[in-house]
């Protein structure tokens, strides 16, 4: 499938009228617009399903026209799913990562300390 976001797409939150609709209406430049459908792209699912390496094979369609059409994707599925917003929330994921590294510095503290305390009896 075609990455158009840093998660995955759930191509089945757009309805099929959508994803049938006509590569006409991604509003694309002609090149790309001319390279995808001589191809046989001719819907909004046929180029979703495509890879990036699928489309770069298309001959007189380079990394421009990907980036172009990955644009009018994106574009084009705001309109019906609304913005794709990440699974993760970041701040909460910070936060995680913080006290993790807190605990990590706790415990290597303890570390030197028992360590400290061994070479003292060995001596």
């Amino acid at each position: 499938m075609l990455e158009l976001y840093e998660v995955p797409l759930n191509i089945n939150a757009i309805s099929e009228e959508h994803l049938n609709a006509p590569l006409g209406q991604l509003g694309l430049g002609v090149r790309a617009h001319m390279c995808l459908k001589h191809s046989g792209f001719n819907t909004v699912r046929k180029v979703l399903e495509s890879t990036d390496a699928e489309l770069l094979s298309i001959k007189n369609f380079g990394r421009k026209a990907l980036r172009e059409t990955k644009e009018a994707l994106r574009n084009h599925l705001i309109s019906y799913v609304g913005p794709i917003k990440p699974r993760v929330d970041i701040e909460a994921e910070l936060k995680e990562l913080r006290k993790d590294i807190d605990d990590l510095y706790e415990r290597s503290d303890e570390f030197n300390t028992r360590i400290e305390d061994l070479e003292y009896e060995v001596l």
